[in-house]
């Protein structure tokens, strides 16, 4: 699998923990409106400690485009780590329970 480009210095705060993890998501094609929330831990070195859970869903269209978005969102995050944390933040992060909300926005329609 392709990743992202890792930043050049470690990510040292929450902040800039999401976007790292966004940059691996490649949404399909026609999911737009759909949502998606992943609670996951990761250790002090950036890994996953375990699988991420899926916490709350509004999936859109058929079931193939639905379990794409899903696949789409767990492989973003697979794709994404181990992360480069710095060694304070890895110390804090190794607590924590993370969320991450994967949205694609519905498109708007102009009005008439």
């Amino acid at each position: 699998m392709a990743r992202a480009a890792e930043p050049a210095s470690p990510i040292d705060s929450f902040a800039s923990l999401g976007p790292a993890i966004m940059a691996c998501w490649k949404p399909p094609a026609g999911s737009e409106g759909s949502e998606l929330t992943l609670r996951f831990g990761l250790t002090g070195q950036g890994a996953l400690r375990g699988p991420p859970m899926v916490t709350y869903s509004k999936l859109i269209g058929a079931a193939d485009l639905r379990k794409a978005f899903v696949v789409s969102a767990l492989r973003a995050v697979a794709d994404c780590t181990p992360v480069k944390l710095s060694e304070e933040f890895g110390r804090i992060i190794a607590q924590r329970v993370l969320t991450v909300r994967f949205t694609q926005p519905a498109s708007v329609r102009p009005a008439i």
